[in-house]
């Protein structure tokens, strides 16, 4: 029976796998979306965002979805990709919040993120991840550049289990 259930678990994962989807994000209207949280809020497990070069100015939330968030850089190793493809939190939160996620290959590679100002996690006020904020999430961070972001505990990167 546990072998059953083995099987049947792995051949789902499988599936999903192979039902994955990229979708592209650029900012001038001729991909599948125009910002990184639309594409997110669609998004299903195993997907991908392939985010085009320019300033994104949002706060994007994983919504616990286990999704890969990358830019040109990982298919071209162009560093400039890296500088040219920016999420800026604009001073009002967090540039990223990932919370309660259950598969270890979400990601985010090759962005520069910056000007974050942390997500509110204390009655006292004390803000928490300005460039990233993680709950009890997973999160594999590549080839980024993190920046000018700030917050009473962790101003790049906070992470809590």
């Amino acid at each position: 029976m546990k072998l059953k259930l083995v099987l049947i678990f792995l051949f789902c994962l499988f599936n999903m796998i192979l039902n994955s989807i990229t979708y592209e994000i650029k900012q001038d209207g001729t991909s599948d979306f125009t910002t990184i949280q639309a594409g997110i809020n669609i998004a299903n497990t195993f997907d991908t965002l392939l985010v085009y070069p320019g300033t994104y100015y949002e706060n994007i939330n994983y919504n616990s979805k286990d999704i890969i968030i990358t830019s040109l850089y990982e298919q071209t190793q162009n560093p400039d990709y890296i500088r040219d493809t920016i999420i800026d939190g604009n001073q009002s939160g967090s540039c990223i919040i990932i919370s309660q996620n259950s598969y270890s290959n979400t990601a985010i590679m090759g962005f520069t993120i910056r000007n974050g100002s942390g997500r509110i996690c204390s009655d006292d006020g004390d803000t928490s991840g300005g460039g990233i904020d993680l709950h009890q999430a997973y999160l594999t961070i590549k080839d980024c550049i993190i920046m000018k972001n700030k917050a009473t505990i962790g101003g790049g990167i906070c992470s809590r289990f």
